[in-house]
């Protein structure tokens, strides 16, 4: 009876404690927009990973074309196309990835970490920026 006490009582401080690192995190999270964003992406690279598991990078030129290369497990490919700020969103517009439609996203900066939100505000990706072209894609 004691123990099964102790284990509750882990279980309620655990929770707590990841739910107050949570809160913490999540009130660190800014969102970035217009020209701030254009500034974070022109001439960078971002280097991620997406809720199914694969670890991307993508080159953003400033002209507005942008680069890419993915892999996930034993599968890889890339592919090219143009990439806006419209409404504050990031709007890529791959040749074939997403079936080739512009899709946009919400961005967030937490530390030195960016988030992409979908429309439906669910995690699209998550990764770093990398100053210039460093997989010369």
């Amino acid at each position: 009876m004691f123990r099964d006490l102790i284990n509750v009582l882990t279980f309620i401080l655990t929770v707590g404690l990841l739910l107050a690192v949570a809160e913490t995190a999540s009130a660190d999270r800014k969102e970035i927009t217009g020209d701030a964003l254009k500034s974070i992406l022109s001439g960078n690279t971002y280097v991620g990973v997406n809720p199914r598991g694969s670890k991307f990078t993508i080159y953003y030129d400033p002209s507005g074309e942008m680069r890419g290369k993915y892999r996930r497990g034993d599968k890889s490919g890339t592919d090219a196309g143009k990439w806006t700020v419209e409404g504050g969103q990031y709007c890529p517009h791959w040749k074939k990835w997403r079936k080739g439609k512009k899709e946009c996203h919400t961005a967030f900066m937490e530390g030195d970490r960016i988030w992409l939100e979908n429309p439906e505000a669910k995690l699209n990706s998550n990764g770093i920026i990398k100053k210039g072209n460093p997989d010369n894609l």
